[in-house]
């Protein structure tokens, strides 16, 4: 067994123990700051443009996805993904920060400024999110065991989902107990503090260093091969093209909770039912 295997099997227990705590710290904090529940439903007190409110799925997705075809020949060279991980990763955080910040400080009736506002973090965190996401993934495929990767995801997204149970309840009495806009304020300031939680979590990781298998090409190089492979590879493209189509399915779920406040008179903590 190489020095590497060995450095992975010693540290096993642990980076599996961390990276479930932030899975699950993650869940916690994505249920008071819901951009499918709470956003949408702060967005609407500010516009009634179901176009504005349909950009919120759309975000997501577009930085989510992106820019990973710009960091894959980046991370695939890094001995370490974690340092590359945490640093990066601070922006899919702190754009939440700033939003809470910016909601319960900002006081113009200016709805146009306001919205411009928190689109443009949006967008901050989506780019933030996409932009780590290669490594991040890198990073649990390494120190993680291949023969645990199921257990691991299962027992951090059945944890998370759990937890994100009490986030959910959490952000019911914040919208319930305080006035609007505070209460939408405060709730994404508690989901940053658990993102900051699980931030801290993940930086527990130990991470043996590995040298990279492939050698550096420039990255106009590395896109330009990108159209022969999805040529080449039949299966590949196939899954491309039904995880595309799949996002389809998620461009309404930002209308439900503001079509159930408004179809049935409910206050800003149906937002929090619904994300439960």
């Amino acid at each position: 067994m190489s020095a590497y295997e060995h450095a992975i099997r010693r540290h096993f227990r642990r980076n599996f123990a961390v990276n479930v705590a932030d899975l699950a710290l993650w869940a916690m904090g994505s249920s008071c700051v819901s951009v499918a529940t709470v956003l949408p439903l702060y967005i609407a007190h500010l516009t009634d443009s179901p176009v504005l409110i349909g950009l919120i799925p759309s975000v997501q997705f577009l930085g989510w996805r992106v820019p990973q075809l710009f960091t894959g020949n980046l991370v695939e060279r890094l001995p370490r993904k974690l340092p590359f991980v945490l640093l990066v990763s601070l922006n899919e955080r702190v754009p939440f920060i700033v939003l809470g910040l910016f909601i319960l400080l900002w006081r113009s009736t200016d709805a146009t400024l306001t919205l411009a506002v928190v689109f443009v973090l949006l967008c901050w965190q989506a780019l933030g999110s996409g932009f780590v996401a290669n490594a991040w993934q890198d990073m649990v495929a390494k120190v993680i065991l291949p023969s645990h990767w199921g257990l691991f995801f299962g027992v951090g997204n059945a944890i998370g989902a759990a937890i994100g149970l009490g986030g959910a309840a959490l952000s019911s009495y914040l919208l319930t107990n305080f006035a609007y806009p505070n209460s939408f304020a405060y709730s994404y300031l508690v989901g940053s503090a658990f993102f900051m939680a699980s931030w801290v979590a993940l930086s527990l990781t130990v991470e043996p260093a590995k040298p990279p298998t492939k050698p550096a090409i420039p990255l106009r190089a590395y896109l330009s091969k990108l159209p022969a492979l999805l040529r080449a590879d039949h299966n590949f493209r196939q899954f491309l093209l039904v995880r595309s189509f799949g996002t389809f399915s998620s461009m309404g779920n930002a209308f439900l909770a503001v079509y159930a406040v408004n179809r049935f008179q409910l206050g800003d903590e149906a937002a929090a039912l619904f994300t439960a």
